[in-house]
């Protein structure tokens, strides 16, 4: 029955990190909730534009089999 569940528990996961710090930048660090959504959109957008660039250099990268660099 847990395997069912796995995708509600990663949800609930995800949530809980996202919310921490909106949390505790609001009420801690007295910031405003438009500038905390904003930031967190933000470090989406960069995250997902990151990812490509890595791919793309990870793809195009040539080395042997069992060698490091």
């Amino acid at each position: 029955m847990l395997l069912w569940q796995n995708r509600e528990i990663s949800k609930t996961v995800a949530v809980l990190v996202t919310a921490y710090p909106m949390i505790y930048c609001t009420d801690t660090l007295q910031m405003p909730t438009a500038l905390v959504g904003t930031l967190l959109v933000l470090s989406k957008i960069l995250d997902g534009f990151t990812d490509v660039v890595a791919g793309y250099i990870v793809d195009r990268t040539k080395i042997r089999q069992g060698t490091s660099v």
